[in-house]
């Protein structure tokens, strides 16, 4: 190897090659920086050159003022990225070398001209390394680009399960993790539902409820969904540290702030994998399914209100008490799966007052369903205190002051769950009856069902 030229950077000879950090950035500039005599090429990439993991842009395959660093790699995969001016157009190139000294001992693993939509390269994901092996990376700025600074870093990518099983028709996933660290550009950050068995939908939450980002398809031909930040970041080159909610749907799902609709009908086994440069923790206690077929964390409890049989034009009252406040990040739902009839629900509060009500889950869906809070379909918040729900069969009529008249015809049994993520306490409930009838039954000599208090 040819000595290195006066006034070059330390690392312009491969036999001086700079070692790199594991997920430490390193700043560059290739003032001085020359071509080693047989310098090796990773030659033209295949398909859009450019864009490609096997080589440079077709036009533009000599290597020109180049920069070369050693890393030791680790068991997980190995991403290589560089910040560079807007100016520039540097191009990277991953080599093993049975000789470090012998160019024609050297292998090509990986190269990249233009890893995103500013030109500045980038190495994604490769696996099959050997841990504790080194390898080298040549950095080359093309012809013309001389006088180039930046910073490069080379970090492993760790890979983790974030939730894994069943998901009923017109179910909800909710999935936390903390993001330790913020993700920056030269870092890779990918959430993707790879392995599931139908049509999903991804939404992203911060811990304020906000949505972030969301994903159907990763293309037209894979129904997998996929989130991507950092380098290349499709849905951001950056994401703040914090905690997030990873909301799961199928197909036809819509993601807003505060509120996820479900209208689809599919069901299946699905996968959520992530992969992240920074540390990502996950919650201790699992998730947990409920009644209605969502994956829901271990913090929202589930409770039966009530089930029974319900007759023609008779009206149900269930009074219960609401610990605690429901806020846009917390969670409140009474959903009636499991009834046998047309159902139709309304929720009062303690002056009597029609706070939301609900016939049809969805089309095709004769359930009843309310939501308040992280998922609001029926307000973004729900203050601690008394309420009553009322459940009648299809064609009830719901009026403030609990004035509720049913012409249902329906008959059949019937079962009302509340999912809540604040403590709730429960009173007895007599039969159903008609409307008169339940009204003068309100004064109820209650006792009292625990649930797990809001953390």
């Amino acid at each position: 190897m040819s000595p290195l030229a006066l006034g070059a950077p330390a690392n312009d000879n491969v036999g001086h090659a700079s070692i790199l950090t594991l997920g430490m950035a390193a700043a560059f500039n290739n003032i001085g920086a020359t071509v080693q005599a047989g310098e090796v090429s990773p030659g033209a990439g295949s398909g859009l050159s450019c864009r490609t993991q096997d080589g440079w842009c077709y036009n533009n395959t000599t290597p020109s003022n180049t920069l070369w660093y050693s890393i030791t790699a680790s068991a997980d995969p190995l991403v290589v990225f560089v910040q560079q001016a807007s100016t520039a157009n540097l191009q990277l190139a991953l080599w093993q070398a049975d000789d470090p000294n012998n160019f024609a001992t050297f292998h090509k693993i990986a190269a990249n001209d233009d890893g995103n939509d500013y030109y500045a390269p980038g190495i994604l994901p490769v696996t099959g390394l050997n841990a504790g092996g080194n390898y080298l990376i040549q950095l080359s700025g093309q012809p013309g680009y001389f006088g180039t600074g930046g910073s490069i870093q080379a970090s492993a990518v760790a890979q983790q399960s974030l939730a894994g099983g069943h998901l009923g028709a017109g179910g909800i996933g909710l999935f936390r993790f903390t993001l330790a660290s913020a993700i920056k550009p030269t870092d890779y950050f990918v959430i993707d539902t790879g392995g599931s068995t139908f049509n999903t939908e991804i939404g992203l939450y911060d811990s304020h409820g906000r949505l972030v980002a969301e994903n159907d398809n990763i293309d037209s031909r894979n129904l997998n969904s996929a989130l991507r930040f950092g380098f290349a970041g499709t849905h951001g080159t950056s994401l703040s540290a914090g905690e997030y909610t990873l909301a799961l749907g199928g197909f036809n799902t819509i993601f807003r702030n505060g509120e996820i609709d479900t209208s689809f009908n599919q069901q299946g086994d699905f996968m959520i994998n992530l992969q992240s440069t920074q540390n990502v923790t996950l919650p201790a206690a699992p998730s947990r399914l409920a009644v209605d077929g969502s994956i829901l964390p271990a913090s929202i409890e589930e409770v039966q209100l009530a089930q029974g049989f319900l007759g023609q034009r008779e009206v149900l009252f269930i009074p219960f008490i609401l610990e605690g406040d429901i806020s846009s990040t917390d969670w409140a739902v009474i959903h009636t799966t499991g009834s046998a009839i047309d159902t139709e629900i309304a929720l009062y509060d303690a002056r009597g007052h029609l706070v939301a009500e609900n016939d049809n889950i969805g089309s095709g869906n004769l359930l009843s369903r309310l939501s308040f809070g992280f998922d609001g379909d029926h307000g973004d918040g729900l203050a601690a205190g008394e309420y009553t729900l009322a459940v009648g069969g299809a064609n009830t009529i719901f009026r403030d002051g609990l004035d509720v008249t049913s012409a249902s015809q329906w008959t059949g049994d019937y079962a009302v769950y509340l999912q809540t993520s604040a403590g709730v306490s429960l009173m007895a409930i007599p039969e159903p009856a008609h409307v008169q009838l339940m009204c003068a039954g309100l004064a109820l000599i209650g006792f009292r069902l625990w649930l797990r208090p809001r953390r």
